[in-house]
């Protein structure tokens, strides 16, 4: 089945209205995944609501472990990447997973784990056996994920407000390698939970300050100003770092957007920073900066100014 990529998602359902007698476990997953992939899809199409009916019935009859622990993670990132969380069948499955939460943790990979948070933090679920699960596995799940799965995973505690002391006291233990080996938008996403819920990851957060060029350099505007709110809203000065925002301050001001741009100016000022460069492209940048922010991005600019 390889239509997803293509966004041919009528041809999809239609398979599975022909052939639903035979559909399976892994052909359910599958089509869910790809059906994920399609930035359109018609969700009120009879084709798709029949399809998801079909598959709420099926885990409703059989159970959950009628699916793999991989479909299951599968299944979930779909529904979350299309917004289902109203639909009955996101109501049977999220349902399902917290009470098989523990056979979940336990049999998934932390791919599998990371996926299933991420869905559970988008919809905005909170699963409290899911999450205690991760927080009791949370040493193996740290030192098997890879640095992106971390994040992720720490993202979706912060987006739901749920502390998960183990799991950063493992994210800081891994601090170097999980800096090292990440990309610029997990490690950031990892600040902003840390600040979010008012954690402080000491290691974590020396070793951000090491690889400070790196991140600001591979960074997208959107990446630099969590960073830097991160920072501020801990209080945790981090002079390599603001003084690389300074350094490449005219890549970020004309790529970056008001609201980035304020957030990160008003964190150089609450940490006590000087940055003349960076004040100097928002000046030079003044007539879009005015013209696209909103009210309490031009004060935090600029001061109060009058359109």
């Amino acid at each position: 089945m390889g239509f997803g990529r293509k966004g041919k998602w009528e041809e999809m359902l239609l398979i599975h209205a022909k052939e639903k007698e035979g559909f399976s476990n892994a052909n359910y997953s599958t089509t869910m995944s790809q059906l994920g992939r399609i930035r359109f899809v018609d969700h009120q199409d009879p084709l798709f609501r029949a399809f998801l009916d079909d598959l709420g019935n099926q885990v409703e009859v059989r159970g959950l472990r009628w699916l793999r622990v991989q479909h299951v993670a599968n299944i979930m990132h779909a529904m979350a990447k299309m917004n289902l969380r109203n639909h009955r069948t996101a109501t049977i499955l999220f349902s399902q997973v917290e009470k098989h939460a523990d056979w979940l943790v336990n049999r998934g990979t932390p791919q599998n784990i990371a996926n299933t948070v991420w869905a559970c933090a988008r919809l905005e679920i909170k699963s409290p056996n899911l999450f205690a699960q991760v927080e009791k596995h949370a040493e193996r799940f740290v030192k098997e994920g890879n640095p992106q799965n971390i994040a992720n995973t720490v993202w979706a505690c912060a987006r739901l407000g749920i502390k998960l002391p183990n799991l950063c006291a493992q994210v800081e233990k891994h601090a170097d390698k999980l800096v090292k080996e990440d990309k610029a938008e997990a490690i950031t996403n990892t600040v902003w939970a840390c600040a979010r819920l008012g954690i402080k990851l000491p290691d974590y957060f020396l070793h951000v300050e090491k690889h400070a060029e790196q991140l600001v350099k591979e960074g997208n505007p959107q990446a630099i100003a969590n960073t830097a709110w991160g920072c501020a809203k801990l209080e945790i000065k981090s002079p390599k770092l603001f003084a690389q925002v300074e350094k490449h301050a005219e890549k970020f001001v004309k790529e970056g957007n008001p609201r980035q741009i304020a957030i990160t100016v008003l964190a150089c000022a609450q940490l006590g920073f000087d940055s003349p460069k960076l004040l100097a492209q928002v000046n030079k940048h003044a007539e879009r900066l005015i013209k696209d922010g909103s009210p309490l991005e031009i004060e935090a600019l600029f001061g109060p100014v009058t359109r």
